[in-house]
């Protein structure tokens, strides 16, 4: 509505502030909209957007008449063409909207609001005040701008959840519509989602909706921060002591509305504190991670994803890995791989055993640990591991000896552990091996520690130093990275956070490779 502040100058807010406070003092002293025997409202005045109220045309022309010379004894001036009025006329048992035909001292026309009207990032009626009809239908539309950006999946994914969900959040909590709007728009934004990261419609709900340190993408679910949101906001107006918000709270029954909202989440009212809300949070979230964990397929491996900041460090910076790789690991994350065994369970198919090997069932966990044609491609993941773990070790200060792949005869055969660490007086067994997420996954760690633990007394005596531990190296076939691996790491001195995030992120990539080869996607075209 006021033009004449500069754009971008840091101190135009303290100046516009210092100019129209005193501009809303001689407001609140005239007479506007009689709320009760004893208050009036004149105005509201958010930024630079005010609104004038009285109780009759007269009064607020009276009104804006006064503004407008206050401005313009400033050299600031009221923007007519980017302002509406209406008037609402009684009649015997209901009312009316009007036109009041107001005009500025120089003959500037302020036109007549339509059917709504914009105010705040919310769209108002006279006649049933904020607006959320076609909000589902506006959602669509901007997402559907939002695909056809020029960026890249993992940037379109980042615009839609850092300022898209953000404004529409702002507008379901200004209008609070009904729990059906707000799943449609869930139901709009998951389909956005998996559209732009080229996922099936089966996708795990869990996979969206669950935080990144749990092993999701982490996209905010509208029906739960807006409920929440609206919660929240509400106790505050209910705890306002400003007459005009309880004549506003008691005329639309507010109360009476956020109880029945309260109620709809399971939650106790009258709510006293925020601290049932915020629980109401955090036990959505622990549903939506136990929901997948659950799933037969899709849910596999997912509780070792849990809590795993090292293991997820992709999904909060999705340029570790290609825009490609990063859309595959997100399919190997949810069990959404074309083995022969998990299209089976979308199209029946006559064999499931491996396209390759022809022996076992085609399963991820075949592909990526066990299959004889990817054998090659997953020594070279065990021995970059390993490599890495050996350059960390020479790199120390410390003075450390390593011996790397001896052979140790016991009685029993021959062993040989990948590397036999000598630090700080100790001799430890390091052992790398990568498993598959799944039900058996940290067994890898119990039969290293069961196989290495009799050679660590025939070293102690060889070496002439006191006896250490066997330490295994379990890195998930998906780039998870249990406390055990954390625990051993420590062991030998590697405390970087650095290193924990790329030994489970080698291990990441080298699978990601060997599904890709597996499938032949990295065949040349025909």
């Amino acid at each position: 509505m006021l033009g004449g502040v500069k754009q971008g100058d840091p101190l135009s807010p303290f100046i516009f502030n210092a100019i129209i406070d005193p501009l809303l003092e001689e407001l609140e002293e005239m007479k506007g909209y009689k709320i009760d025997e004893s208050h009036c409202l004149s105005a509201l005045a958010f930024a630079d957007d005010l609104i004038l109220l009285g109780s009759s045309k007269e009064k607020a022309l009276s009104l804006l008449h006064h503004t407008e010379s206050y401005l313009m004894s400033l050299g600031m001036r009221i923007a007519a063409e980017k302002c509406a009025s209406f008037e609402i006329r009684p009649t015997k048992d209901s009312w009316y909207i009007a036109n009041p035909d107001l005009s500025l001292t120089n003959g500037d026309k302020i036109s007549a609001a339509d059917s709504t009207m914009s105010y705040l990032g919310g769209h108002i009626s006279p006649w049933s005040g904020l607006q959320y009809a076609d909000i589902v239908a506006q959602l669509e539309t901007t997402l559907e701008r939002c695909r056809n950006a020029h960026l890249k999946p993992h940037q379109k994914l980042s615009l839609t959840t850092t300022y898209l969900v953000p404004h529409f959040l702002y507008q379901t909590v200004l209008a609070t519509p009904p729990v059906k709007t707000l799943r449609a728009i869930d139901q709009t934004i998951r389909n956005h989602a998996k559209m732009i990261l080229h996922l099936p419609m089966s996708t795990p709900n869990g996979l969206l909706y669950c935080s990144k340190r749990d092993g999701g993408l982490g996209i905010p679910k509208m029906e739960v921060l807006a409920m929440s949101s609206a919660l929240k906001q509400g106790i505050t107006l209910l705890n306002s002591l400003d007459p005009a918000t309880h004549a506003l709270l008691q005329e639309t029954k507010l109360e009476q509305r956020l109880g029945n909202m309260a109620k709809a989440v399971r939650l106790p009212w009258p709510i006293l504190n925020y601290r049932a809300i915020d629980s109401y949070k955090m036990r959505m979230k622990k549903e939506e991670l136990k929901a997948w964990s659950q799933l037969p397929t899709k849910g596999r491996g997912v509780t070792s994803f849990t809590d795993d900041r090292n293991g997820n460090a992709w999904l909060y910076n999705p340029y570790l890995l290609k825009p490609s790789r990063f859309l595959t690991a997100l399919r190997l994350r949810g069990g959404m791989t074309s083995d022969k065994v998990t299209m089976n369970k979308v199209v029946p198919l006559a064999n499931v055993k491996c396209r390759k090997c022809k022996t076992c069932n085609e399963t991820l966990a075949h592909i990526l640990g066990q299959c004889v044609y990817t054998k090659t491609q997953r020594i070279r993941r065990h021995d970059e591991i390993r490599d890495f773990v050996t350059n960390k070790l020479v790199s120390m200060k410390e003075k450390v000896q390593i011996i790397e792949e001896a052979l140790i005869p016991t009685p029993t055969g021959n062993l040989k552990p990948d590397l036999v660490v000598v630090n700080q007086g100790r001799v430890h067994v390091v052992d790398v091996t990568v498993r598959h997420e799944d039900k058996g996954y940290l067994d890898g760690y119990k039969s290293k520690i069961e196989k290495y633990t009799p050679l660590l007394e025939t070293l102690a005596q060889q070496l002439k130093v006191d006896r250490g531990r066997v330490l295994p190296l379990v890195v998930g076939t998906r780039g998870s990275l249990p406390l055990t691996t954390i625990d051993s790491l420590q062991a030998i001195n590697i405390k970087d956070r650095g290193s924990y995030t790329t030994i489970p992120l080698l291990a990441l990539r080298h699978s990601i490779e060997i599904y890709h080869t597996f499938m032949d996607y990295n065949a040349p075209v025909a």
